[in-house]
């Protein structure tokens, strides 16, 4: 048998070692994996929405209403319309009829309400006593729905 001289030892180490590294490279696999993922939608909560005049009304005049809405939802909501009906009197011979809404009223647009906060929109004009108002509705008290139309601001 022939002595190993340094240099075949050095030569045989780096062969040995080359050997075991591309046993583990080879070893060393790869891999990846799919599947199903679900996601759920949550559901859109109603507005809340509270309202109060702020002018009074007279005969022939509009007033001021000032609407709060509350946004319970998780994402912002943009306010698109403001409707009011069944408009009620507290007093006997005040009709309902003797107060309406004003169709031509400018919308207050652009008004955004952050997730769960709430914001006041006041809607210039856009009640009004008709000019022929009976007599009893003075200090009358009156009453009406308030329907809010909205979107999600969500970007």
């Amino acid at each position: 048998m022939r002595k190993m001289t340094k240099r075949s030892a050095v030569v045989a180490s780096a062969v040995a070692v080359a050997v075991v590294g591309a046993g583990a490279a080879w070893a060393a696999w790869s891999l990846t994996g799919t599947g199903d993922t679900t996601a759920a939608a949550g559901k859109a909560a109603q507005l809340e929405v509270k309202g109060v005049s702020t002018t009074p009304l007279v005969p022939g005049a509009t007033s001021d209403v000032t609407v709060t809405v509350t946004n319970p939802n998780q994402f912002p909501v943009l306010v698109k319309s403001i409707n009011f009906s069944d408009f009620k009197s507290n007093k006997e011979k005040c009709e309902g009829n003797n107060i309406e809404q004003v169709t031509s009223a400018k919308f207050p647009a652009g008004t955004t309400v952050a997730p769960g906060g709430s914001a006041p929109i006041t809607y210039a004009g856009s009640i009004r006593m008709i000019g022929g108002a009976a007599d009893a509705c003075q200090e009358a008290k009156f009453s009406f729905k308030t329907a809010v139309s909205a979107e999600s601001a969500a970007s």
